[in-house]
């Protein structure tokens, strides 16, 4: 294993989804992805609420990688799907939070 869950052969980051073409690298993606989510909001404090969506979606997603591994490809793409929607939730709930607390300092 190398950086982030990669194979040989395999990117070791991505800078966007499009570049995973197969399940095990879409699941990947969305550890990263999370990875990055929980530490932006873990340094800004006051988006602590985000933590309870991007921390499961990064658990499930190393779960994704693993399953993938095991030959599950089917419960890899549950797994992914559930990510993605946990790291968008995440991520939606973090932007309101940093706004309201961005407008309320303002005002």
């Amino acid at each position: 294993m190398n950086c982030c869950f990669a194979k040989e052969g395999e990117p070791t980051c991505f800078t966007w989804i499009g570049q995973a073409n197969t399940p095990r690298l879409k699941a990947r993606y969305q550890f990263q992805l999370a990875l990055v989510n929980s530490i932006t909001f873990a340094i800004l404090f006051f988006c602590f609420p985000a933590l309870f969506f991007t921390v499961p979606a990064l658990i499930l997603a190393v779960q994704a990688v693993k399953r993938f591994d095991d030959g599950n490809e089917k419960g890899c793409n549950h797994f992914v799907l559930i990510s993605t929607i946990l790291n968008i939730i995440g991520i939606v709930v973090g932007t309101v939070i940093l706004v309201v607390v961005i407008i309320f300092i303002i005002f």
